[in-house]
């Protein structure tokens, strides 16, 4: 400070009109001493305010430091703990997953024993199956086998009678037969026919007029638009209709040259009579005419479950004559249907028709004594034994 204070006297500079003289006055000298004791006092202000300057900065200093050093020490706390909680943390987790890989690895551990021991059972379970599986084959096998040999030692003893008797037909049914087969609608007609066209070595034609009518009703002609609404109601077809589809199919049918099974017609007098007048112009005769008697109330039970296969007219019943596979034909495996017109309400007019107008029919194949009567309340088998001992006598 006392440089700075020399420094400031010799730098001070002097009021104007203060010319330094060699001699000076007194009144001057004491002007200068005035001066001085104010630069003086200026001086030591400035001292003071420097001092107090120094002090305030020092003062100031410190607390920066003081704060500086707090902060930063507060600072390097905080980061401490923090990395100390970050390594804690880290270690935690460290810990945990390597908890979770233990325990995983024990679960799959688990898993894979479980999984063996599953695999074990079921190797044993399907090695006891299929041991069962071939056991069971092995007796299959055996059953199959004797069955086999048994239906081969029957079929060779059937067949061995059926070549006996039919070397028999053969040398009485060469000529074939024309015959009509009469029965109310249910009676067995179309099972029978069948068996008769066998008898005969299938030489002969089998004519349904049912058959017929409907396959023109399938064809959607107009002759099978007036028979389908004549049969829907229960009544039948008229006699020209009738004549003139049975003469077309005995002038165009090949199969009829032999003979024929006449199913359904004639059923009336007027066509019994043209019928005969056709066989005179061919130089032919009427063989047999058989009846299918059966009551009518067993008839309703029949008919309600009467199948058809409508190609070949093949009829069978859900209860008395099923075939071998429910709903199929027995020789094509062709689908078999229930026919519309095979319900209660309509049967019973159609009965009504038939015995009203096919007792004539009877009377008039009675007086020519080719009609032959045949009990149709029992078996098919036993309804052919009849049918066939017909044939034999007319034969004899």
């Amino acid at each position: 400070m006392a440089g700075f204070e020399t420094g400031l006297r010799k730098s001070a500079p002097t009021k104007p009109g203060n010319v330094p003289k060699k001699n000076f006055p007194s009144s001057t000298m004491t002007e200068n001493h005035s001066e001085l004791q104010y630069l003086k006092s200026l001086v030591n202000q400035l001292n003071a305010k420097i001092h107090t300057l120094e002090n305030d900065f020092s003062k100031d200093w410190n607390d920066v430091k003081d704060k500086g050093a707090s902060d930063l020490h507060r600072y390097g706390a905080d980061a401490k703990t923090k990395a100390e909680q970050a390594g804690n943390d880290l270690r935690r987790y460290s810990e945990d997953a390597k908890a979770k890989a233990e325990h995983a690895g024990e679960d799959l551990r688990r898993y894979g024993e479980d999984a063996k021991v599953r695999a074990e059972h079921a190797g044993e379970e399907l090695t006891s199956s299929f041991q069962k599986l071939r056991e069971n084959a092995s007796q299959k096998m055996h059953q199959i086998s004797s069955g086999i040999a048994q239906s081969a030692n029957h079929f060779k003893g059937k067949t061995e009678q059926t070549a006996e008797q039919v070397g028999n037909q053969l040398s009485k049914d060469t000529e074939g037969v024309r015959m009509v087969l009469i029965g109310p609608p249910g009676a067995g007609k179309g099972t029978q026919a069948p068996k008769i066209l066998e008898r005969f070595n299938n030489m002969v034609c089998h004519l349904a007029t049912g058959d017929l009518l409907r396959a023109q009703v399938q064809q959607g002609t107009d002759l099978g638009k007036q028979a389908k609404k004549i049969m829907d109601q229960g009544g039948l077809v008229s006699d020209e209709i009738m004549v003139g589809m049975i003469k077309d199919q005995l002038q165009n049918n090949k199969q009829c040259q032999h003979g024929f099974i006449l199913d359904g017609f004639p059923r009336t007098t007027t066509q019994a009579e043209k019928l005969d007048q056709m066989l005179i112009a061919r130089k032919q005769k009427m063989d047999h005419v058989v009846e299918l008697q059966i009551p009518d109330s067993l008839l309703i039970s029949r008919i309600v479950g009467r199948l058809v296969h409508p190609a070949s007219g093949r009829s069978y019943h859900t209860e008395f004559n099923p075939p071998t596979k429910d709903m199929t034909d027995d020789i094509t495996g062709e689908p078999l249907v229930h026919r519309s017109d095979d319900n209660e309400a309509t049967l019973s007019k159609r009965l009504a028709t038939y015995h009203q107008q096919t007792a004539q029919v009877t009377d008039y194949y009675k007086k020519h004594g080719i009609w032959a009567p045949v009990d149709a309340t029992r078996s098919p088998a036993a309804v052919w034994q009849s049918i066939s001992a017909i044939f034999d006598a007319k034969r004899a």
